[in-house]
């Protein structure tokens, strides 16, 4: 798990890209991350909010705060949402 993965979420709610396909572009074009898995929000939906919270605070319990989930993750995930 990358920490851009905590980064996305926070860009999106601060208005960058809004649509979809510009959402998954730049995460895959930008940072490489896998086409495949339909960029850095498309997993996190995927495997779900919760699940996705669990593991960054596994990760960054681990390996140091860069892996933490942002509020916003945590608030999604409390209320059920996605991106």
């Amino acid at each position: 798990m990358r920490a851009g993965r905590r980064e996305r979420p926070q860009a999106v709610r601060s208005g960058q890209p809004a649509w979809p396909s510009g959402r998954w572009l730049g995460s895959i074009l930008g940072i490489g991350f896998a086409p495949w898995s339909g960029g850095i929000l498309q997993f996190i939906n995927s495997c779900g909010l919760t699940t996705f919270v669990e593991r960054a605070d596994y990760l960054a319990d681990t390996y140091g705060e860069r892996f933490r989930p942002p509020a916003l993750l945590r608030e999604l995930a409390v209320r059920g949402e996605q991106f």
